[in-house]
């Protein structure tokens, strides 16, 4: 069986009720405030010394870069006294192979000449020449041009002319080339940056 209580209980009168205080929140807030200045400080202090270090160090950067200028235009200098005189060793040079050339050139063109031919005259112009001449052969020719083709100091020589007079065995010829120096120094190119 189930029983029902239907009296109520007794009443007891509350008592004071206590209030709840500002002060721990208060405090809380505080500390929470002077911890965040406290980091703030910090950090402020930390990286105004490592602004005052770079500063320092930029200084006696400074102070070092003011000390070298005198070096380094020395070294400037020095730089373009050392490429005057590269460039004056090369002139030197370049004329000490270039001395030469008229002895091989002429060596050569001896050496090439066939027995049925001669020259009458012979001139050279910058790199290219002109010579004209007898044969007593069109063979004795084409052989001199082969021959002086073969050679390192001429090039492209070919036939400018070929004349045989009537009645006669022996013709006159024109040739002409370029004449190369095998010594020479080869041109220069300027460095790319």
């Amino acid at each position: 069986m189930i029983e029902i209580n239907l009296i109520s209980p007794p009443r007891v009168e509350p008592t004071e009720r206590a209030e709840p205080t500002v002060l721990p929140g208060l405090v809380g807030g505080l500390l929470i405030l002077v911890l965040g200045l406290a980091g703030i400080a910090y950090a402020y202090l930390t990286l105004s010394n490592r602004l005052q270090g770079l500063k320092r160090q930029i200084a006696e950067a400074q102070a070092k870069l003011e000390s070298l200028k005198p070096v380094l235009s020395k070294v400037g200098e020095l730089q373009q006294r050392k490429d005057a005189v590269e460039r004056r060793f090369q002139a030197i040079d370049a004329l000490a192979r270039s001395r030469t050339l008229p002895g091989h050139v002429l060596m050569d063109l001896a050496r090439s000449m066939p027995e049925l031919a001669w020259l009458s005259r012979f001139s050279a112009t910058g790199g290219s020449f002109v010579a004209e001449g007898f044969a007593r052969q069109e063979r004795a020719l084409t052989d001199l041009v082969n021959n002086l083709n073969r050679t390192d100091y001429f090039e492209n020589v070919r036939i400018v002319s070929w004349e045989v007079p009537p009645g006669q065995e022996t013709g006159k010829f024109v040739i002409n080339g370029t004449i190369t120096n095998p010594l020479a120094l080869p041109a220069e190119t300027p460095p790319t940056p």
